[in-house]
Formats: C-alpha cells, structure tokens, sequence
C-alpha cells in the first residue's frame, strides 16, 4: 500500500513537471518584437504585416514608425532596460500645426500612407482622449486607402513606452 501511494505521489510531481514546461514552451515560441505595453485590443490578431504607428492628439496626425522606432523629427528616442520611450518634442504642433493637420490633403498624414504598402503594412492609432471625435474620420481615409487598421488608447500625456514584453495590437473590422 505504502509503494502504491508512493507513485501516485510521483506521478502527479512529474505531471505537474510536465505542465510547466509546456507552459513555458507556449511563452517563449514567439519572437519577441518591440509592441505597445498594456490593455489587450479587442479583436486582437497576429499578423504578419509590419506594424507602422501614428499618434492621433486632437485634428493632428504624427508619424511615430514602423515597429515603434522613433521618427527622430518628431520624437525623442529615451532607452530604457524594457525597451524605449519616444516623447514628442513640445514645441512640435505649435512651429508647423499644418504639417500634421490631418485636414490638410498635402500633410504628413496623405503622405505617409502614400509611401507605405497596404498589402505588407498595417497601421496602429495611439489615440489620446484629445482625438476620440477625429479617430474614424482618420481611418476611414486609412481604410479608403487599403490599409488595415488598429488602435491603442493612450492618456492624454502618457509617454510612449514600447517593450519588448508588450502586447501585439491588431486590426479591427
């Protein structure tokens, strides 16, 4: 009797074993890539499409860039153990605000989608409370042009940290 209880008992160590290795194989087999920590979007996919980010702070659309690299015109690129932090610099609206206007046709906005493949590259809106009104007349011009969309609320001065440790955020229909 004492035996038997014996290889239940080691049964159930080398079964529980076996679930956290399996948990841990199911954690490490993504690559891990450079994403927006935080809240799961809802109707999150993985793709295999680059992921090109725009800031959205009231009307004004800002190139942040592919994969979460800093656009060094726009931002300033802080490095950190986690990852990066990009922080646009203040005076950045107030020099050039037709630059980023997204009422403007001939603004960075029309021509970054001009210059980005829709087929390969799907766009992430980092919206701040400022630009709630203006999000689906921005990408509805996103969509007119092919492109999948998706979206990351953000407080209205919240950094923009990106982790490797981050959440994948996908499109929505």
């Amino acid at each position: 009797m004492t035996d038997r209880s014996f290889l239940d008992i080691m049964t159930n160590v080398f079964a529980v074993f076996i679930l956290i290795i399996l948990f841990f194989i199911l954690i490490f087999r993504e690559q891990h890539t450079m994403m927006v920590e935080g809240v799961i979007v809802p109707m999150e996919r993985n793709l295999a499409e680059d992921y090109y980010y725009l800031e959205l702070v009231e009307h004004f659309v800002i190139p942040l860039g592919l994969g979460g690299e800093c656009n060094e015109k726009y931002y300033k690129l802080i490095k950190t153990d986690f990852g990066h932090i990009c922080v646009a610099y203040p005076s950045l609206l107030k020099k050039t605000p037709e630059k980023f206007n997204f009422y403007n046709k001939s603004s960075i906005y029309y021509k970054t989608l001009k210059g980005l493949d829709p087929s390969t590259t799907y766009l992430v809106f980092l919206v701040r409370p400022s630009a709630f009104d203006y999000y689906h007349e921005v990408t509805k011009v996103a969509k007119e042009n092919h492109f999948k969309v998706g979206w990351y609320p953000l407080k209205e001065e919240e950094p923009l940290a990106f982790s490797v440790y981050g959440r994948k955020i996908g499109p929505q229909d």
